[in-house]
């Protein structure tokens, strides 16, 4: 079972930086059921939500696709510089 680090809710846009696909799912770990199997690269996201899981040190990012509220790992997004 994996531990999270307390949440920070600092806002921020990423963009999709991945040649394969990231997924949209309902918790923050790969563990979790995925909402949205295909994100495609240079999609841009809104981050609402930020947290570390301790089980394996990735950072994951809440954020809305196609309506669904879920979290993606942040290894796969790149964030503009200055933001």
């Amino acid at each position: 079972t994996a531990i999270f680090t307390p949440s920070s809710t600092a806002e921020y846009d990423v963009t999709v930086q991945n040649s394969s696909n990231i997924r949209l799912r309902r918790g923050p770990g790969a563990e979790y059921d995925e909402l949205v199997s295909y994100i495609p690269n240079e999609t841009s996201l809104h981050i609402t939500e930020t947290t570390i899981n301790s089980f394996d040190g990735r950072p994951w990012g809440k954020t809305y696709v196609n309506g669904l509220q879920g979290w993606v790992s942040l290894n796969w997004t790149y964030r503009a510089p200055g933001f």
